[in-house]
C-alpha cells in the first residue's frame, strides 16, 4: 500500500517534472510538509550549458522571498523592545521625501503602504559612489502619502533593513543569523555570492554589462547596493526554505500573538490591493498561490512559499525561471498550479 508521503512525493515529482519539460526553467527544488509527513524533491539541472544536476543542496536565488526574512528580522527585534514598529522611523534614520514622510513607520515600510515607489533605478547610474547609493536610494520622493496606498516596494524594504541596522549598530546580515537563521538552523540561507558548484544559474544582464549571473544576486538595484540590503539577495536551499514556512505553524520563531500580528491583514479597501498583506506575507493572493487559502510570498526568480494554517500545511517552490532570461516563458500559470496542488493535495490522500 503507498503511503500519503509517497503519495504526494510522487506527484510533487511530476509537477516539477513537467516544468522541466516545458521549458520553464532548467532546474526546481520543492517540498511539502503536512501533519503526515514532509518531502522535498527535485528536478532538472543547474543550467541549460551545466547538466550538474539539482539536488538537496542546491542554492537558489529567493529575490524577494528575502523580504520575508527582513520581515522577521523586525518582528523579532520588535518581541525584544528593540524597535517600535509603529514610532516614526525618522527618529533613527530618515526616510524619504515629501508631505508625511516623517510619520513613516516599521509597520509601513512592511505593509507597502510607506508612499515610497516600488523601485529606484539608481542602479542605472554607475557614477554613484558606492558609499552614497543607499543614501540616495533611501531619500526617494514618496508617490502618496504614508498610510494611503499599497504600492509594493523594494524601496520600502530596502529602508526597512537600513532602519534596524542603525537602530541596533548591528549588519542585516548579523541580525538574520542571530535572530532568524540561527535559531531555526538554517545553514543554507545566506547573502551572495555564493558557492557557484552549487548555484543554479538565473540570467545573463548585458545592460549591466554582466554575463550569466549564478551565485550572485540577480535583482540589479540589490546588486548595486552591494547585495545585502532587505529587499533580495538571499540564496538557500528547499529545505531549508521550507523550514522557515513550518515556522509558521509550529512558532518555534514566534509565538502567539506575534505571530498573528505578522500573518494578519493589515491593509484596509482604500488601499486597493486585491489581496492582504501581512507584515512580510502576502495574504490570498490568487494571482500568486491559486486556490490556497493562507499566505506566503513569491521572488520574482520563480521562487515561492506558501503556507496554510488551517491544514496545518506547508509548501515551497524554487525554480530558476528568469533562465536564460527573463523574457523566455510565463511562469505565472505555473505557480498558481503548485499553490492549487498544495491547497487540495493533503485532503486528497484522504488524511
Amino acid at each position: 500500500m503507498i503511503s500519503a508521503s509517497q503519495a504526494y512525493t510522487a506527484e510533487l515529482q511530476a509537477l516539477l517534472d513537467e516544468g522541466v519539460a516545458e521549458r520553464l526553467y532548467s532546474g526546481a527544488s520543492a517540498g511539502l510538509s503536512t501533519p503526515a509527513g514532509r518531502t522535498v524533491v527535485s528536478a532538472g539541472t543547474h543550467a541549460l550549458d551545466d547538466a550538474t544536476p539539482v539536488g538537496p543542496d542546491s542554492l537558489f536565488d529567493l529575490a524577494s522571498v528575502s523580504k520575508t526574512f527582513t520581515a522577521a528580522v523586525v518582528l523579532r527585534l520588535a518581541e525584544l523592545g528593540r524597535v517600535d514598529l509603529d514610532a516614526p522611523v525618522a527618529r533613527i534614520l530618515p526616510i524619504g521625501r515629501g508631505p508625511g514622510a516623517d510619520d513613516i513607520t516599521l509597520r509601513m515600510l512592511l505593509l507597502h503602504v510607506s508612499g515610497l515607489p516600488a523601485e529606484s533605478f539608481v542602479w542605472r547610474d554607475p557614477d554613484v559612489p558606492p558609499d552614497e547609493r543607499v543614501a540616495r536610494v533611501l531619500a526617494s520622493p514618496l508617490e502618496s502619502r504614508p498610510n494611503e496606498l499599497y504600492r509594493y516596494s523594494c524601496v520600502g524594504y530596502i529602508a526597512a533593513g537600513a532602519v534596524i541596522e542603525r537602530a541596533t549598530g548591528a549588519t542585516l546580515q548579523e541580525l538574520l543569523g542571530d535572530l532568524v537563521t540561527g535559531p531555526l538552523g538554517l545553514m543554507s540561507v545566506s547573502y551572495g555570492p555564493v558557492d557557484v558548484a552549487r548555484a543554479v544559474a538565473t540570467e545573463e544582464q548585458p545592460w549591466v554589462g554582466r554575463g550569466m549571473l549564478r551565485g550572485e544576486v540577480h535583482d540589479e538595484l540589490n546588486r548595486f547596493l552591494g547585495g545585502k540590503v532587505g529587499n533580495a539577495g538571499l540564496f538557500a536551499t528547499a529545505e531549508d526554505i521550507l523550514a522557515f514556512a513550518e515556522s509558521f505553524l509550529n512558532e518555534r520563531l514566534f509565538q502567539g500573538g506575534r505571530l498573528m500580528q505578522m500573518v494578519t491583514d493589515g491593509l484596509s479597501e482604500s488601499h486597493g490591493s486585491s489581496f492582504g498583506q501581512g507584515l512580510g506575507p502576502r495574504i490570498r493572493d490568487r494571482e500568486s498561490f491559486g486556490e490556497l487559502d493562507g499566505y506566503g510570498h513569491i521572488g520574482f526568480t520563480g521562487t515561492l512559499w506558501v503556507v496554510d494554517p488551517r491544514r496545518q500545511v506547508a509548501g515551497v517552490l524554487l525554480t530558476n525561471s528568469v533562465h536564460p532570461h527573463r523574457d523566455h516563458a510565463d511562469f505565472s500559470g505555473f505557480r498558481r498550479r503548485f499553490g492549487d496542488w498544495v491547497a487540495t493535495t493533503f485532503p486528497s490522500l484522504g488524511v
